[in-house]
């Protein structure tokens, strides 16, 4: 086994953990989110109790606006970065 192959399977393995990672995250976030909601709003406001299928979908959302926004910013950024070089004068 060279060390190229060693080194490929390292960026497997940490892409992996990081998926699971982010699995874990947003599982633990949904049930936080469900727990939240059923207790507060459900509990005190007599408002429909959520299913966790509606905190996962909700907590996805979120990320997606979220992603969206923070990518519009660095794209805005990037597009004033890219102006014309002052002359070297």
């Amino acid at each position: 086994m060279t060390t190229s192959d060693n080194g490929g399977r390292r960026a497997l393995r940490g892409g992996a953990i990081a998926m699971l990672a982010l699995a874990a995250a947003l599982s633990i976030g949904a049930i936080l989110l469900l727990w939240a909601w059923n207790t507060l709003a459900a509990g005190l406001a007599h408002l429909p109790r959520a299913e966790f299928k509606h905190a996962l979908a909700f907590e996805l959302a979120v990320a997606v606006v979220a992603a969206t926004a923070i990518a519009s910013a660095r794209w805005i950024a990037g597009r004033g970065a890219a102006a014309p070089a002052r002359d070297p004068r």
